[in-house]
């Protein structure tokens, strides 16, 4: 399963641009040229931050979702006994 971030358009600018010590993505080399277009494109904090947010909401469902799991495979245990 990948990360789901990598659906969005230009996610890899947006982690650049919200981490900006980043030197690799993705396994590829953080290039100048993309460096340049983030500057270029002036994105905003408010975007970093409302991707942050989704990226927040993505991990607390599969947190969730692993706790029900977890939840329904105990009682399927229980219920055997």
């Amino acid at each position: 399963m990948g990360n789901p971030i990598t659906t969005e358009a230009d996610y890899r600018l947006y982690a650049i641009a919200y981490c900006p010590q980043l030197a690799y993505v993705d396994f590829e080399a953080v290039e100048v040229q993309e460096r340049q277009a983030i500057k270029e494109s002036a994105m905003a904090v408010d975007e970093i931050r409302v991707l942050d947010e989704r990226l927040v909401a993505m991990k607390e469902a599969a947190a969730n979702t692993a706790a029900e799991e977890q939840r329904i495979s105990r009682l399927k245990v229980c219920s055997l006994h």
